[in-house]
């Protein structure tokens, strides 16, 4: 009987939310911005939820409000110090509710601090409880807090969402690596492989007016006046260009494109959208996407094929004498999506052309971006170590291998194999009427 009261009475005792936390209490921060600041500063910006206009819909398009007014989506404030949790404090001496970094979902460093090293950062926000490490990592051209600001989502009013999609729609397409907190942190101490981190622009909209460059286009209005026309510069592939820099004028300024290039914790380099897509080939990470090629026979027409890898990318890495070999084997399969060109695809030799000219294309651009890698970043950006790993029966001949210093000599050969499957909607393509 004693016993069984003891028990009630802890049970009434140890019950109930003592800790508990509001959600009408919390503000609840989106994105987190950090840029370089002076003396070993850092300046920290944070993007906060601001419920009552997400359920209404917030400022128009969706955008933010820099000022600290209400009348944005978000709310965006910066500060400056020596420590990044060190400012919460601080923030919270004027922001109206708690900061709570629960749903947090996006990293973004400017370019000037990830030159200079982001270990300390990084860790230092790992080590606190309400950090996720899911977090999408990205590196901004320029500033964070002014892609942050610059951000003005159209279709999605949720600030949250809109940075989630915004992230895999690009990843989806195979523009952009994958780039979380914890990959980098695993990639950035590991000796076999170095972080690839998913870069952010801003695409200014060019003015009428500006001269016109070599490889620019202009596209008139449609009233035809000379002074309505816009510039869009054009490069050989619609893909090869980092954030900020591709062809488009109007919607959200704010690109995912491309990624920066690390060797440690510091970023050495950037590759365009196009080079990412040979670059997750190689790694046997891509999804699917797009791939346009030439004609085979004219030069100014071009065929479109949606692709996909057809099974994992074979990479084997041998040892010859005191350097390594690399052989990656690379197969895709898809369909034809689309044709500028007037053949007959029900003929296994026209499909059989094809097939070998975007094999030819896509080898071609993988050894190109591997030798960059070499050369330029003296970085192994596709994780080559990790399959030569094995050359090492244990850890300390492993360390002494020193891959990394032997990676920018290695001999890397990259076979590709296409498979389409699909014609499209069309076995021909139309005919105009005769005159």
């Amino acid at each position: 009987m004693i016993i069984t009261a003891l028990i009630i009475a802890c049970a009434l005792m140890t019950g109930g939310c003592w800790g508990r936390t509001e959600v009408d209490e919390l503000a609840l921060v989106m994105a987190i911005g950090l840029d370089e600041g002076e003396n070993n500063t850092v300046y920290v910006t944070f993007q906060i939820a601001v419920p009552r206009a997400v359920a209404s819909g917030g400022a128009e398009g969706g955008g933010p409000s820099a000022g600290g007014g209400s009348t944005g989506a978000s709310l965006i404030t910066t500060m400056r110090g020596r420590s990044i949790l060190g400012l919460v404090d601080v923030a919270n001496t004027y922001v109206d509710r708690r900061l709570s970094f629960v749903h947090s979902k996006l990293l973004i460093v400017g370019e000037g601090l990830a030159r200079r090293g982001l270990a300390p950062y990084v860790s230092e926000l790992v080590r606190f409880h309400e950090i996720r490490r899911t977090m999408f990592l990205v590196v901004a051209k320029g500033t964070a807090r002014e892609f942050l600001t610059e951000n003005k989502p159209v279709l999605e009013q949720n600030p949250a969402k809109n940075l989630e999609l915004l992230t895999l729609a690009g990843r989806k397409a195979g523009l952009i690596p994958t780039s979380q907190i914890n990959r980098f942190l695993v990639e950035m101490q590991s000796l076999a492989e170095e972080p690839l981190v998913i870069l952010a622009g801003i695409n200014k909209e060019q003015q009428p007016g500006e001269q016109q460059s070599e490889g620019e286009e202009k596209m008139e209005g449609s009233d035809g006046d000379s002074t309505s026309r816009l510039q869009i510069p054009l490069d050989t592939s619609d893909i090869n260009y980092i954030a900020g820099e591709s062809p488009s004028v109007g919607g959200n300024p704010v690109e995912l494109l491309g990624a920066a290039v690390f060797r440690g914790d510091k970023m050495v380099g950037e590759i365009t959208g196009e080079e990412v897509r040979y670059a997750l080939y190689i790694r046997g990470t891509f999804k699917q996407g797009i791939t346009v090629v030439r004609d085979p026979d004219m030069d100014n027409r071009f065929i479109a094929a949606d692709l996909r890898l057809a099974r994992p990318t074979q990479v084997r890495v041998v040892k010859d004498g005191d350097s390594f070999k690399i052989k990656v084997n690379v197969t895709l399969e898809g369909g034809l999506v689309g044709s500028q060109v007037d053949r007959d695809y029900t003929n296994p030799k026209t499909f059989e052309t094809i097939e070998k000219q975007l094999a030819r294309e896509i080898e071609r651009g993988c050894e190109d971006i591997i030798k960059r890698a070499q050369t330029e970043f003296s970085s192994d950006i596709f994780a080559f170590g990790n399959k030569a790993r094995h050359l090492a029966m244990t850890w300390q001949e492993w360390e002494d291998q020193k891959w990394k210093d032997k990676f920018p000599d290695a001999d890397a050969n990259v076979t590709v194999r296409v498979e389409l499957r699909r014609t499209g909607l069309l076995f021909g393509s139309p005919h105009p009427s005769d005159d």
